[in-house]
């Protein structure tokens, strides 16, 4: 939200030549990442509950297991789950059930539409019924652990993993940057600084030291002067 403030604020400058003060607080940033469930208190007048995986005004949505891991899905109108029920999980006669044809029965019958659902989950894989959700325009996905995200297929073609040279030796491993520039690319990563690596380079550069003063503090630890050279990032580098 800062960001998207300053960016206006830059964007009210060069039209109309004033800069300007720019507030944010987390308070009312709160209320702004909580909105849907605001908005339905502000129409309804009923107090929200926490829902977990699930939706308050949709249904279904929530976690299911497939026989080699758990899958999201996300039915958030009657088209969609009409094409669930049709195309996904092969079972129309719940499509037209007058208590799960329309949300509002849904909603209502919510814990036996589910355990339908789990049931029939239950009997395929996560990659079938991936496979199954994107050909029917219906939002499902595999839930991952950590580690298997980071060995996805996905996390290799955006390069978002890489390993970065350390001045003491080794590498440190690094994350991506989650965005991309087509006409000025990001610079290469370089590991954080030794505790007074760039000492000398402030001491002489920015505040004129000589090389005897600098050597005096050296010795002496002062500034914790240090002589490690910092290694940019190879392409050699990137496993």
């Amino acid at each position: 939200m800062a960001s998207n403030a300053v960016l206006g604020a830059l964007m009210a400058r060069e039209r109309h030549g004033v800069g300007q003060y720019v507030e944010v607080a987390l308070f009312d940033d709160g209320i702004i990442m909580s909105g849907q469930a605001v908005m339905n208190y502000l129409i309804t007048g009923e107090d929200q509950v926490r829902c977990g995986n699930g939706s308050p005004v949709a249904e279904p949505v929530g976690l299911f297991d497939a026989k080699d891991g758990r899958v999201y899905l996300a039915c958030a109108n009657d088209n969609i789950y009409q094409r669930f029920m049709g195309d996904v999980l092969e079972r129309p006669e719940l499509a037209k059930d007058l208590a799960f044809s329309t949300n509002a029965a849904r909603l209502q019958n919510r814990q036996k539409l589910h355990l339908i659902i789990a049931d029939c989950f239950a009997k395929g894989s996560k990659d079938m019924w991936l496979e199954k959700g994107l050909k029917s325009a219906v939002p499902i996905g595999i839930v991952r652990s950590i580690a298997d995200a980071c060995s996805s297929d996905e996390i290799k073609e955006q390069r978002l993993l890489s390993r970065i040279p350390h001045p003491m030796g080794g590498y440190v491993p690094n994350i991506a940057a989650p965005f991309r520039f087509s006409g000025t690319p990001l610079v290469d990563p370089i590991a954080a600084p030794l505790l007074g690596q760039h000492s000398e380079v402030v001491l002489r550069e920015v505040l004129g030291y000589d090389d005897a003063r600098i050597e005096t503090l050296a010795k002496s630890g002062t500034f914790g002067v240090k002589r490690a050279v910092s290694v940019p990032l190879t392409e050699e580098a990137v496993k």
